[in-house]
Order: structure tokens, then sequence, then C-alpha cells
């Protein structure tokens, strides 16, 4: 039978304590004593037959409780965290591998107890998690979780959150991620006070043209700025057709927008408006002076364009179709069969 147990909260710290402590009390016996002997006296005091088995227990015990408490994070099960948070106050810094925490899934899910109990007891609003190397306040932004946005502001999150994987910001993530309704408009309404900027994505997003000219003024080189390579690294003309703002597409061409610039796939703002068989995007940017991708003629007017070089350009405009699908989901790509023969 083991003569202690290990308290609730205990950790490799304590343990190592408990060693040294033990280690100067042998010494006083028997002065040539190693730290070996003191950890294998203090895993038999616990009932295991040795430090590497005391050590391991531990570990899974903190694995366990750190999986329930992240588990229970996202699902907003209040009762269980503040259980859990009563034996280890430590569990509100807690993150799995990926450095995702407990705050990451409750602001990500909605659940402001959640945010507001991990908070108190001493949640990092600032931690970033390893996938997109975001705060929670991103998260919340994306979902419009006005409240849980204010409260990470509160606790003295960042509100700029530069840095992020996808290069957007916080406000990035509000209005280019954010889901269906209106809720962004709200968030966007916190945010701006607190000290967040727009910048041309964002712009885009809410389709405020006269932001876009006032940020074009400020520093015309926005034009050529590129989203992340997770967004195949679009400019704003790219943005502005995978939204079917052509009210906006026709401002980025009159502020001086280059109509050739390529994204990771390597298409330009035509091709991909071809590829799409976006008439209306088509016409505006041939008017613009945009160039024909290679491989395509223009027909006389009042007869349909067509590609050149037979069925083999066609097999390998279906390939970049798909490539454009898998790759770009906020591009839609009709059938390709009718859009090359259009």
């Amino acid at each position: 039978m083991p003569s202690s147990k290990l308290p609730e909260r205990a950790s490799l710290e304590y343990l190592k304590k408990l060693a040294k402590d033990r280690l100067r009390e042998i010494r006083q016996t028997d002065p040539r004593s190693k730290l070996a002997t003191a950890q294998l006296a203090v895993a038999r005091e616990h009932g295991f037959s040795s430090w590497r088995a005391l050590k391991a227990d531990l570990e899974q015990r903190q694995t366990s409780n750190a999986a329930l408490f992240l588990d229970a994070s996202a699902k907003g099960d209040i009762a269980v965290l503040q259980g859990l948070l009563a034996n280890d106050p430590g569990l509100a810094r807690t993150s799995n591998d990926h450095k995702w925490t407990g705050l990451h899934a409750a602001a990500q899910h909605g659940h402001s107890e959640v945010v507001r109990l991990l908070l108190e007891h001493g949640a990092d609003p600032n931690a970033r998690e390893s996938g997109d190397h975001t705060y929670a306040l991103h998260w919340a932004a994306a979902q419009g979780h006005v409240g849980i946005a204010r409260a990470l502001l509160d606790a003295g999150g960042d509100v700029h959150g530069t840095g992020d994987d996808h290069e957007l910001d916080v406000m990035g993530w509000a209005t280019v991620f954010r889901t269906p309704g209106d809720n962004w408009r709200d968030m966007v309404s916190l945010l701006l006070p607190r000290g967040a900027r727009h910048h041309i994505f964002s712009a885009i997003a809410v389709g405020d043209l006269d932001l876009i000219r006032k940020l074009v003024k400020e520093n015309p080189k926005t034009l050529d700025r590129r989203m992340s390579r997770f967004e195949q690294a679009q400019t704003p003309l790219h943005f502005a057709l995978s939204r079917n703002r052509y009210d906006i597409l026709d401002l980025l061409i009159e502020l001086g927008a280059g109509l050739e610039a390529r994204d990771n796939n390597g298409q330009s703002v035509l091709s991909v408006a071809m590829l799409r068989g976006d008439r209306k995007a088509i016409r505006r940017l041939h008017a613009a002076g945009a160039k024909q991708p290679p491989g395509w003629e223009i027909a006389p007017k009042n007869r349909r364009r067509k590609p050149t070089g037979g069925p083999s350009f066609k097999a390998s405009m279906a390939k970049m179709a798909h490539a454009i699908k898998k790759n770009v989901p906020m591009l839609s790509v009709p059938d390709v069969g009718q859009t090359l023969d259009w």
C-alpha cells in the first residue's frame, strides 16, 4: 500500500521538489547517496515501482485532463470546466499539440460564459495556435461573436492580430472570412474604435468603394498587395472577381490595378473570368485592355471566341479549371466545355 497519495494538482516540478527534499534527508545519514535513490524512495511511497512509472502516470493524468478541458471548452460545458479548474487552475493556459487553447475553442464556437471563465482564470487572449498562427480573437471575429471579441479586447487582446498565416489580420478575418449575416457590421464597429485598420481586401469584402479610393490614395502600392498562398496569392482584382463585385472591378481598373498579374495558379484575372464563363467581367477586362490568355484567339465581332490548339488545349484548360476549383473554393468554375466553347 502506498504511504502517500499524489495531490490532484501534482506536477513534475512538485515531484522533483519531493525528490530533492528526500535526498537532503537521506544524505544526513548517507552523504554519498545519489538523486536516483531519493527518486526511487518517492516513487515507492506513492505506490510505484520506479521513478519512471511515477512520471508516466503523472503525464497520462495531465494529458487526460487537458484533453477533457479542451473538449469541454469547445462544447461550452461550464460545469466540467469549473470542476477541472478548481483542481488545476493552470489548465486555463493549456493547449494541444497545435497550441490550440480552450480560449480558441470557446471563441470559435461562441461560448461567451466559457470565455469569461477562462479569462478570469488567467487564460492568455494573445496566445497563438500553430495552425493559422491566430489568436482567439481572429476566430471570434470571423464567426461574428461580438460579445466574445469585446471580452477578449477588454482582457488585453491585440486588436490588430498581425502575423496570421492568411496575412489578413483580425479585420480581415472579420470581413473576408465572415460567416453569413450582418454581425460583421457590429464587429467592424467594435474593432475600429479600438485601433484596427482596414486594408484593401477588407474594404473589398465590405464593398466600400470610398474606402477603397482612400486606401489607394494613401498608398498606391496597395493595388499590388497579394493575399496569402492559402488564397493562391490573389490580387485585389482577383478577389473582387471572386466576390462578383463588378463595381469594384471597374473601380480597381480605373485606379490603375495591373490587369496581367497572375495568381499562384498562373491565372490572370481575365483567364479566371473566362474559366468561370463570367461574361460581365470578360467584357470589362477586354475593354480595359487585358491581354488574351495564350492559346486563345479573338474572333471578329458577333462571332464566338474559341481557343486555339484543339483537343489537347481543351484538356489542359479543363485540368487547370479543376486545379482552381480545388485550390480556390471561393472561385466558382462552371462547366468547362461550355466556357471554352463560348
